[in-house]
């Protein structure tokens, strides 16, 4: 029975490792019941829970894996990720403590740690803390030091964040990450000289890399070098065709350098569409059923301010929205499915980045609800795991009608730094019901907005299915 039980969690295992979650979930769930007392099947169980959305029953199977003895630093993890996702903050704070009790040493820990703790206070001396209670004890572990300036950089000091990570490469001249990061930062920073130079010196150590190949575009772009840029964008785009963010590095470079292509990858005629949704069944309209999505989706938003790495600024992310099994949540994909497939069949196929992986069908892969305070905006970006994206919008403050397009969603200003600066080349409106669907490598973000109103919206990225 042990033996037939260890197969079973090794297949279990591998089924995950191959990103196969229903099957590995349905095969964990087997081995639980046959053996409810086993402590890594029960912690593997409340894994797969967790990646799979299902927070509150990965809480619960993680507490049982704790009670059966499988006291350890990854159970705890698991547990504190299901409570965080759940918005439960002191709870969720208190198994990540017990996570770095027993693992000091685990920095997936204290970085998500220190994003709760962010999302939760928007302070950054506490959210700061996990890291600088770490580096008392060692201040010049290099994973900390950059973990910290990420955060930095996140909680938008960007001033202070590139001067940490400039710090860090300069100490580890070999290491190709912080060289890359310090990059990025200094651009950011406005300081483009040396954004060149932290790239070259890695393009020095490791001229193929593809990542220090974006990096070298994005900082010839913020120095004024855009033929240098389009020339590293396109290696790397004939290196990985579908590497969104290598497209709109090099559209970009096309655009500042005056080279006609880049009309084609930012067709806003062709490539961005915007319609409204029919009312689901269920719903006698669409007002009713916007009202009971807002509702949920509220419900739903427990923190104060954006997690890390995100484009959201002065508001709340929810990621895996659409895994919640609230009434009006569980039919969006259905209410949007008749636009998404009518997009589809007018794209229709040809040779470019878009049309050419259009299949007709698509599937979800990620979906997540960000609530916008007065003041809040999405920083212009694009999705680099995605193909096609989206905004649906379920309320919108009154300002958006009125003038200086507050709230509106814009296209083409680019979230990096482009000398001379590229303005948007276009605008849409935001109102309730509206779905815009454009290509993930087209950069997009909002113009802030201010009043007393919220605003709130469903964004997803699909793929060809």
């Amino acid at each position: 029975m042990i033996d037939q039980t260890n197969a079973m969690l090794s297949r279990a295992s591998a089924l995950r490792a191959q990103g196969r979650g229903e099957e590995a979930l349905a095969l964990y769930r087997r081995i639980v019941s046959e053996a409810p007392s086993h402590g890594l099947a029960l912690y593997s169980l409340a894994a797969v829970l967790g990646d799979e959305g299902a927070f509150q029953e990965a809480a619960d199977v993680a507490e049982r894996a704790l009670d059966v003895g499988f006291d350890r630093a990854e159970t705890w993890l698991v547990r504190a990720r299901a409570l965080a996702g759940l918005g439960r903050f002191e709870p969720a704070r208190a198994c990540f403590e017990a996570v770095l009790t027993r693992r000091p040493d685990m920095l997936a820990a204290r970085y998500e740690l220190s994003q709760l703790v962010w999302m939760c206070t928007a302070d950054r001396d506490g959210a700061l803390a996990p890291f600088d209670q770490a580096l008392r004890s060692n201040p010049a572990d290099p994973a900390l030091l950059f973990a910290r300036a990420k955060a930095l950089e996140y909680m938008g000091e960007i001033e202070a964040a590139q001067n940490a990570m400039a710090t860090l490469a300069n100490s580890r001249p070999q290491d190709l990450p912080p060289q890359l990061a310090a990059a990025y930062l200094s651009a950011a920073a406005g300081h483009a000289d040396l954004a060149m130079a932290f790239v070259e010196r890695a393009l020095e150590r490791a001229p193929d890399d593809m990542d220090a190949l974006t990096a070298h575009a994005s900082a010839c772009l913020a120095a004024g070098r855009p033929d240098a840029a389009a020339q590293s964008a396109q290696r790397v785009h004939q290196a990985r065709p579908m590497d969104q963010n290598a497209i709109a590095l090099m559209a970009t470079a096309w655009r500042a350098s005056g080279d006609p292509r880049w009309k084609a990858l930012f067709d806003y005629e062709q490539f961005v569409h915007a319609r409204k949704i029919a009312t689901p069944g269920g719903w006698s309209d669409l007002p009713g059923y916007l009202a009971d999505l807002a509702r949920e989706l509220k419900a739903a938003h427990a923190f104060h301010t954006h997690p890390f790495g995100q484009s959201v600024r002065h508001g709340s992310q929810r990621q895996d929205v659409l895994k919640l099994e609230t009434p009006a949540i569980s039919v969006f994909r259905e209410a949007i499915e008749p636009v998404v497939r009518g997009i589809l069949e007018e794209l229709g196929t040809g040779a470019d980045p878009v049309r050419r992986r259009n299949t007709g069908r698509w599937s979800i892969k990620g979906a997540w609800s960000v609530r916008l305070r007065p003041g809040g905006f999405h920083h212009d970006h694009i999705h680099s795991d995605g193909w096609l994206s989206s905004a649906f919008y379920v309320e919108v403050p009154p300002c958006v009608n009125g003038p200086g397009q507050q709230g509106w969603l814009r296209f083409g200003h680019p979230g990096i730094p482009v000398a001379p600066p590229l303005e948007a080349g276009r605008v849409i409106q935001p109102e309730p019901g509206l779905l815009v669907l454009f290509p993930s490598y087209m950069w997009h973000g909002t113009i802030p907005f201010s009043g007393d109103a919220a605003r709130m919206t469903v964004a997803m990225d699909i793929v060809p299915a």
